[in-house]
């Protein structure tokens, strides 16, 4: 297949290799180039029991967000870098979601990204969480991001972001750590913001140092800027000690020249460790 077109999308240039037997589907490669991008994938799907089991790996490379771009803002445009890693088994979506297990990495360099579009990409709610997080994004026309790096866990369809999520921008420092129950879809969330050195702005006049995130995927909820301990130790309570943890990987990560790198090199040796604890349980 030579181009598949999606709503939103293109591949070209596809290569696909693939077997199905007795009801059992592997895709050993899957590979092609996006619209802006390039995208390689393998997978297997099997019927179990009434239900599916499935696992896989998806990766893509130079990424970008968004429509309608002009050829200015399509070249300032950040790119995007993700791995998933995925394997769970279900009768139905639920199922699947509760039972998902794997590791997620987002990753990006310096650009320039569209404030409208930003504001309008999940709906209402995001535009709330984002105009708190950055309220810069309801005042100018574009973000300048000098990188971006995230991180994701997930353990019996509980997403944690493990071990974090940094942004900087050419005038904030954002860090955010937290989990999502795919179960039960509740969230609690916790980003923090602060002002980069140097630009003339104070955290009590524009930023929310603290934003919290809680409720469900249906129905969340914002707490914003606590004034006083008892709402922040609540808080903690809540989410296991979350604030004091977010707290102290926020200093540690923006206490480097380079906060991304610092969090990339984190999470790769988190992951080689897990990896070597998975092995060694495997011979045993």
């Amino acid at each position: 297949m030579s181009e598949l077109r999606l709503i939103r999308s293109t591949l070209k240039n596809i290569e696909l290799d693939s077997r199905l037997q007795e009801g059992d589907l592997t895709v050993s490669r899957l590979k092609a180039a996006a619209t802006e991008g390039q995208i390689n994938a393998h997978f297997r799907a099997a019927t179990r029991g009434g239900g599916i089991v499935t696992s896989g790996t998806l990766e893509g490379s130079d990424i970008v967000l968004g429509e309608n771009k002009t050829a200015e803002e399509e070249v300032s445009l950040p790119r995007l870098g993700l791995r998933l890693e995925f394997d769970t088994a279900g009768a139905t979506v639920r199922e699947l979601a509760a039972n998902l297990n794997g590791f997620a990495q987002f990753t990006g360099g310096t650009g320039r990204l569209k404030n409208s579009f930003a504001l309008g990409l999940f709906g209402d709610f995001f535009s709330e969480l984002l105009g708190a997080i950055n309220p810069f994004v309801t005042r100018e026309p574009y973000t300048t991001i000098s990188c971006f790096a995230a991180y994701a866990e997930i353990a019996k369809g509980v997403a944690e972001i493990k071990p974090g999520a940094v942004m900087q921008t050419d005038k904030l420092n954002m860090f955010a750590r937290g989990q999502i129950d795919l179960n039960t879809e509740r969230l609690s969330l916790r980003f923090d913001t602060s002002p980069r050195s140097g630009i003339g702005i104070s955290v009590s006049d524009f930023v929310n140092p603290f934003v919290g995130v809680s409720g469900t995927l249906a129905s969340p909820g914002l707490g914003v800027d606590p004034k006083n301990a008892m709402f922040e130790g609540s808080f903690a309570y809540a989410t296991g000690g979350l604030s004091i943890v977010a707290k102290s990987l926020f200093s540690r990560w923006f206490g480097s020249a380079d906060p991304c790198s610092s969090l990339r090199q984190e999470a790769q040796e988190y992951l080689e460790t897990k990896g070597a604890a998975a092995e060694k349980q495997t011979v045993e």
